[in-house]
């Protein structure tokens, strides 16, 4: 092969790369977003639910779980589906129902149902990173950091 077919082959090749990157990205950014307003949903609603002045914890609990579910079932499914549906009455002013998808067909479940289950599978995941991260990461700097300053070992288990 002579280098000017090696160089034509390599420009083709970072263009499909490019292309594939970009939609990788467009279909990660979305998921990406419905985690992050995810957990805004649970922080908020959590927070919130001390104010509803609950006579238990049990019921404070129940009705912030309850909350959490149904903000997170809208966010992660609820808005796919009503922004990829199509319905009939496409004169309708609003953004709603104006999608694609009039069934559930194969390139439903290749758009739509890959968009709800990369969500729900970074949803599962995301929560347990800030624990992870503080028990293999921050807890033994912190620990090689202060354990020259600790007097007792009461001291270190303290910091």
């Amino acid at each position: 092969a002579t280098m000017e077919s090696v160089d034509s082959h390599q420009e083709f090749c970072r263009e499909y790369e490019l292309k594939m990157l970009t939609a990788q990205a467009l279909t990660l950014a979305p998921a990406g977003i419905v985690v992050i307003i995810n957990l805004a949903i649970t922080a908020a609603v959590s927070e919130l639910g001390r104010f509803e002045r609950h006579r238990t914890a049990t019921s404070e609990e129940l009705a912030v779980a309850k909350k959490q579910f149904i903000g997170h079932f809208l966010n992660t499914a609820g808005l796919n589906l009503i922004l990829n549906a199509a319905m009939p009455n496409k004169d309708a002013v609003s953004p709603w129902f104006k999608g694609e998808f009039k069934d559930f067909t194969r390139t439903w479940y290749a758009v739509v149902g890959q968009s709800i289950l990369l969500s729900m599978i970074l949803n599962l995941v995301t929560p347990h990173l800030s624990p992870l991260f503080r028990a293999l990461v921050l807890h033994p700097v912190r620990e090689r950091l202060m354990s020259w300053r600790a007097v007792t070992q009461d001291h270190l288990n303290r910091s």
